[in-house]
C-alpha cells in the first residue's frame, strides 16, 4: 500500500488509520505466511495508555491459524511505523501489538480535515447510498401522544438523521391506523355528542378531548356489557361467576368515577346517550364493519375524527421538530385499494392458512419449517412461531393483514431500497410475521430487506398506563413539564436575560433533556423514566452536553478569530488530554458509521456524553485563551473541533443547541 497520503482531507480520520494499519497487515500475511484473512479476524481496539494510543489483537488469529504469536506481533510492530505515516511507534506484548500515533501527523489530518468539512464531518457516505423508508411513531388517532409513542418519535427521527449522515435517501413515514374496533368506539362517542358540547372550552388539544371520549366509551360500554353478564351469572346460579364479574365490574367503576371527576358534563352527555342505545357493542361492530365496506356516512365520521386527532399529533411533533414526509391511511391504503383482499386470497391459496370457526390463522411454524427458513430469518431452532389471526369470525380483517398489505404498497409505490418500522419488541411476532408473509408470496428481496427497529418500553414509576382507562402521561405533559424544569434552571443561572430568550433557552433544555434521556439508552432495554437523570448537569444527560457546547462556543466568541491556516509545525500535544481529545474527535465519523448500520442512535448518545466529559477535563486543565504561541493555536483548534462534533451528534439526534445556558 504504501506510506498513507495525507495531502487530503479526511471524512473518517479513524477509520482512516484503521483500514491503513489492518491493510497492511493483511497484506503482509498473504506475503509471508499465505494467508487471506479479514478484517473481522483483525480485532483493532483502544490500548492501556501507558501501552498506547491504539492496539491490534492477533492472538486469537494467531491461535486459529497455528502461527507463532510473539515472531507476527514483533514483524507487525516493526512493519507498520514504516508505512503508516500515522504511527510513530509500535511494540507488541501478550499478542497485542500497541501504537503510538504521530500526532502532528494525524493532529493535522483531524484538524484540517473538521476546518475544510465544518459540519458535514460526521457525513460518511455509504458504498452504496440506499432509498429508505422509515416508519415510526404511527399511533392510533384515537389518544394523544404517550410516553410510549415519544420514545418511538425520536428514535425514529435520530435513525432517520443518522441514516441521511450516510447519504442515503430517507422517507419518513407514519401510519395512520384508521381501521379497526379502536376507532369505532371512539366514533360512536364522538358521533353521540357531536354537536351537543363545545369541547374547546375543557381541551386545548383535539387529541386530548378524543382521548377523553374513546375511554369514557370505552368503560361506559364495558360497565352495561358487565351488567348483563352479571345479571345472567345471577340467573344461573353461579356463584363462582358472580364474584368475578363483580370485582371486574368495581374494576370499571372505579376508572368511570375517575374519568366522570375530569369533566362531569360530557361524561354524564355520553352516559344518557348510550343508556338509550340497546346493545351498544353490536352497535361499534356494525359501525366497524360498515367502514370497512366503504359506507359514505361512516367514512365521514372516522376521517373527521381521525383528522382531529392528527392535528394535535402535529402540535406536538412540531414542538420536537418532527415531521412526516408521508401520512399513509390505513384505509385508503389496503382497504379501498384492495390490497387487503388480494393479500388474503393469495395467502388463502397457501397450504398454511387455517379456518377455524370463522377467522383465518397463518401457520408460520409450518411454512418455515416447510421451507427450512428459520436461519434465513434469524431464528434459532428451538424457537417456536405462534400461529398469527389475520381475520375475525366475521369476515372483518384484522391488522396483521392489513399490515401486510401496507408493507408491500411501501416497496411497490414508494420505489424504496429497504423499509424500517420503528415498532414495539412487545409486535416482534406480528413484524415477523411480516416478512414470512412477503417471501410467500414471492416477495423475497423486499422480505430480506424489511427491518424490524424493535424497542423496549419506558416505565413510569407508580403508573400503570392505559388508553382504554383513560390512564397515561401524555407527551404534552411531559414537554410541557420539561421546559418548566428547564426554565427554574435557566432564572437561576441567568436572571438577567429577557423573558423571550429564557424561554427559548428552556425550550432548547427541556426538549433536550427528554429527547436524550429517551436516546441514550440501548433501544433492547426498558427506560425507568427519571427528571433527576434527564436534568442532571453533571454528567449524561441533554443538558450536560449542551452545556460543553455552550462553554466550547464561549471560548471561541471570545477568541474571536480560528486561525484560517492549520500549521501542521505550529500544532503541539504535549498534555495528555490534548492528545485524548484529538483521538476521540477523530473517532466520530466511524461511530455514525456503526450507528447507522446497527441502527443505534445511543451510540451517538453515548459518544456524546463521553466527549462532553472529556471537553470539560481539557477545559480544566488546560487554558485555552491564557495559553500562547503553538499552545495556543493548537488548543483553539481543539475547540472549535469539539464545538463541531458536539454540534454535529446533537443535531443527529434531534437536540437543538442554544447560544446561553
Amino acid at each position: 500500500m504504501g506510506r498513507l497520503d495525507l495531502d487530503h482531507i479526511s471524512r473518517n480520520p479513524y477509520g482512516e488509520l484503521k483500514q491503513a494499519i489492518l491493510k497492511e497487515v493483511e497484506d503482509f500475511l498473504y506475503e509471508n505466511a499465505q494467508m487471506k484473512v479479514t478484517e473481522e479476524e483483525l480485532i483493532f481496539t483502544k490500548a492501556p495508555e501507558e501501552l498506547g494510543d491504539y492496539a491490534l489483537a492477533l492472538h486469537k488469529l494467531c491461535k486459529k491459524y497455528n502461527l507463532p504469536v510473539s515472531d507476527i506481533s514483533e514483524a507487525v510492530a516493526k512493519l507498520i511505523p514504516s508505512r503508516v505515516s500515522l504511527v510513530s511507534t509500535a511494540a507488541h506484548k501478550g499478542g497485542y501489538v500497541n501504537f503510538r500515533l504521530d500526532f502532528k501527523e494525524y493532529g493535522y489530518l483531524v484538524l484540517d480535515s473538521i476546518k475544510t468539512l465544518g459540519t458535514e464531518y460526521g457525513y460518511v457516505p455509504a458504498d452504496k447510498a440506499m432509498r429508505i423508508l422509515v416508519e415510526y411513531i404511527s399511533a392510533n388517532p384515537i389518544h394523544p401522544l404517550h410516553v410510549g409513542h415519544l420514545r418511538n418519535a425520536v428514535l425514529g427521527e435520530s435513525l432517520a438523521r443518522i441514516l441521511e449522515r450516510r447519504g442515503h435517501i430517507v422517507r419518513r413515514h407514519f401510519y395512520v391506523d384508521d381501521v379497526g374496533l379502536q376507532v369505532a368506539y371512539a366514533a360512536l362517542g364522538y358521533k353521540l355528542i357531536k354537536g351537543k358540547v363545545n369541547w374547546r372550552k375543557y381541551w386545548k388539544k383535539g387529541d386530548h378531548f378524543i382521548g377523553y371520549i374513546y375511554a369514557a366509551t370505552n368503560i361506559l360500554v364495558s360497565i352495561i356489557d358487565k351488567r348483563r353478564e352479571l345479571e345472567l351469572a345471577k340467573k344461573e346460579g353461579d356463584e363462582e361467576k358472580v364474584l368475578e364479574v363483580t370485582r371486574e365490574l368495581d374494576d370499571l367503576l372505579y376508572y368511570a368515577n375517575s374519568l366522570r371527576e375530569r369533566n362531569e358534563e360530557v361524561f354524564e352527555l355520553l352516559l344518557d346517550e348510550l343508556s338509550k342505545i340497546d346493545d351498544p357493542t353490536n352497535v361499534i361492530v356494525e359501525l366497524n364493519r360498515k367502514f370497512e365496506r366503504g359506507d359514505p356516512e361512516a367514512e365521514r365520521l372516522f376521517r373527521e375524527l381521525c383528522n382531529i386527532v392528527i392535528e394535535g399529533f402535529k402540535e406536538t411533533l412540531d414542538k420536537l421538530n418532527i415531521s412526516f414526509d408521508s401520512w399513509d391511511w390505513e384505509s385508503e391504503v389496503t382497504l379501498r385499494s384492495n390490497r387487503t383482499r388480494s393479500v388474503l386470497e393469495k395467502l388463502s391459496e397457501t397450504p398454511f392458512i387455517e379456518k377455524r370457526m370463522g377467522a383465518l390463522y397463518f401457520k408460520g411454524e409450518e411454512m418455515v419449517n416447510s421451507y427450512n427458513l428459520k436461519k434465513v430469518f434469524g431464528l434459532s431452532e428451538s424457537f417456536e412461531i405462534p400461529p398469527l389471526a389475520l381475520s375475525r369470525s366475521d369476515g372483518t380483517t384484522l391488522y396483521t393483514v392489513r399490515d401486510i398489505a401496507y408493507s408491500i404498497w411501501k416497496f411497490e409505490e414508494c420505489n424504496v431500497d429497504k423499509v424500517i418500522n420503528v415498532v414495539g419488541v412487545d409486535q416482534k411476532i406480528p413484524q415477523l410475521y411480516l416478512k414470512l408473509a412477503l417471501w410467500l408470496l414471492g416477495y423475497k428481496k423486499e422480505a430480506e430487506n424489511l427491518h424490524h427497529f424493535a424497542y423496549e418500553m419506558v416505565r413510569l414509576q407508580g403508573v400503570r398506563m392505559s388508553s382504554r382507562r383513560g390512564v397515561m402521561v401524555t407527551a404534552d405533559e411531559l414537554i410541557n413539564e420539561a421546559i418548566a424544569r428547564a426554565l427554574e434552571e435557566v432564572n437561576k443561572r441567568n436572571p438577567k436575560l429577557e423573558d423571550e430568550e429564557k424561554r427559548r433557552v428552556a425550550e432548547r433544555v427541556g426538549i433536550g433533556a427528554l429527547k436524550y434521556l429517551l436516546l441514550s439508552t440501548s433501544p433492547s432495554k426498558t427506560i425507568v423514566f427519571s427528571w433527576e437523570r434527564a436534568f442532571d448537569l453533571n454528567q449524561n444527560s441533554g443538558p450536560f452536553i449542551q452545556y460543553a457546547y455552550v462553554r466550547a462556543s464561549s471560548i471561541l466568541r471570545k477568541a474571536h478569530k480560528i486561525p484560517s491556516i492549520i500549521e501542521k509545525d505550529s500544532l503541539v500535544f504535549e498534555d495528555v488530554l490534548e492528545r485524548s481529545l484529538l483521538k476521540m474527535i477523530g473517532e466520530f465519523p466511524q461511530v455514525v458509521v456503526e450507528a447507522s448500520e446497527n441502527m443505534r442512535p445511543d451510540m451517538i448518545a453515548s459518544y456524546a456524553n463521553e466527549l462532553a466529559k472529556l471537553f470539560n477535563l481539557f477545559y480544566e486543565k488546560c487554558p485555552v485563551l491564557k495559553a500562547s504561541g503553538p499552545h495556543y493555536h493548537t488548543r483553539l483548534l481543539l475547540v472549535h473541533a469539539t464545538s463541531i462534533v458536539l454540534k454535529n451528534s446533537l443535531e443527529m439526534l434531534g437536540i437543538d443547541v442554544p447560544r446561553k445556558m
